[in-house]
């Protein structure tokens, strides 16, 4: 079994606005996912 890891992001009324499956191929593919989620939860902080 493989694991796939994935992001989500709720907000305050308990919808998800933004999920993500990050590939984790190298030490910074990952990065510009983590950027989008940060972006989606500030959104979602509002």
């Amino acid at each position: 079994m493989e694991n796939h890891p994935t992001w989500f992001v709720i907000d305050r009324g308990g919808t998800i606005t933004y999920a993500a499956q990050p590939a984790f191929s190298s030490r910074t593919s990952y990065v510009g996912d983590v950027d989008l989620m940060l972006e989606a939860l500030r959104k979602a902080a509002r």
